[in-house]
């Protein structure tokens, strides 16, 4: 675990105010997540500490090389959200970060992905803890005060509860329900003061929108209608694909964030209580389960992306992290990704976004 963190998820007390923090916190959130996701281990095709997944060019220390140069971009972008940004703004800041991530890597792609989707979580927290809210309309395909709507990048579920993770899970994500059974959420794997929040999934009427919801609301319009990429690996999934990727996925309030994640995170607590690295494997397979990574799609096509879903899908419904023998069917689904060269890396971005929210959505 990174020094200076707690692993705790014990319900803030009723009634606890919210704690605006700086751009520079939010960052050091966001940078602290990063690094918890190369953490854990075992993910299925992923680098971890533990090995290099199905990829000869990065490992372990490229990611935390990446991380920390991109660290001060997302305090940018914080600040530009706190002073309500254009998109426009945000992709400049978020192209800079690409730079400095490229750089620190010697040209390896460790974080695209993340700067875009965990870069406008940032700006969405940087906004909320301003006390400025998002007043423009969602984007299409975004539910605006309630939970974000789920998007073609979710597949073959309509409910929580249809991921595998156990019934229990769906309570996460209803409109002003609660968190982890309780009526108020605590930070997970961050003992950084909260950025303030609701519930998960969707905010009621009155109540602080979630950073989904503040993404989907103020900046989900321009990044649907925005300069796209033509020739990212992403970009090609889409089109011949026929999924929404990473661009719909954040016009709609990240989805995948509140309805997978989150949950998921929820569930492993119950499954395996205080074991936060457990937890994020959970949570990491949860998502490769449900989402339809582009990632997978571009190594692997549609049977790519299919096999490391049922695969995923399996594991979850022998139990999980719950079962006594989780540690070593983990171990082989990521024997099975890696002869296969399968690399969820949309799921790794998710699963730091995930951590970030569930450390942010807190009262």
């Amino acid at each position: 675990m990174t020094q200076g963190l707690r692993v705790a998820w014990a319900p803030v007390g009723a009634g606890a105010a919210a704690s605006p923090v700086s751009p520079e916190a939010i960052a050091e959130l966001g940078a602290t997540c990063l690094r918890l996701e190369v953490e854990t281990w075992p993910k299925p095709g992923l680098v971890s500490a533990v090995d290099t997944g199905s990829h000869d060019d990065m490992d372990a220390g490229t990611f935390a090389r990446s991380a920390a140069a991109i660290r001060p971009y997302l305090a940018e972008l914080a600040a530009a959200g706190a002073a309500r940004a254009e998109m426009a703004v945000l992709r400049r800041i978020g192209l800079r970060a690409e730079h400095a991530m490229l750089a620190a890597t010697g040209g390896v792609n460790t974080h695209r992905g993340a700067i875009f989707g965990l870069g406008l979580l940032c700006a969405a927290a940087g906004l909320r803890a301003s006390g400025m809210p998002a007043s423009r309309a969602p984007a299409p395909g975004a539910s605006g005060t309630g939970a974000p709507a789920l998007n073609a990048s979710v597949s073959g579920a309509s409910a929580p509860g249809t991921y595998g993770v156990g019934a229990s899970t769906s309570s996460a994500s209803t409109a002003g329900g609660s968190f982890c059974g309780a009526s108020v959420p605590g930070a997970f794997a961050s003992g950084a003061s909260p950025v303030g929040g609701s519930a998960p999934g969707g905010s009621p009427s009155g109540a602080v929108p979630t950073l989904g919801e503040i993404v989907a609301r103020q900046w989900g319009a321009e990044i649907v209608v925005g300069p796209r990429a033509s020739d990212s690996h992403g970009e090609i999934a889409v089109r011949r694909h026929g999924v929404g990727g990473a661009r719909q996925e954040a016009a709609s309030g990240f989805p995948s964030v509140y309805r997978i994640g989150l949950p998921a995170l929820c569930e492993a607590q119950a499954l395996r209580p205080g074991d936060a690295p457990a937890a994020r494997v959970q949570a990491c397979f949860a998502l490769i389960a449900s989402v339809a990574d582009t990632n997978l799609l571009h190594r692997g096509g549609a049977g790519g992306l299919a096999f490391a879903q049922r695969r995923a899908r399996d594991f979850l419904a022998r139990g999980g992290i719950g079962a006594p023998d989780w540690l070593a069917r983990a171990e082989a689904v990521h024997r099975a990704f890696v002869v296969r060269r399968l690399s969820p890396g949309g799921a790794a971005d998710l699963l730091a976004m995930s951590l970030f929210a569930a450390a942010s959505e807190a009262p």
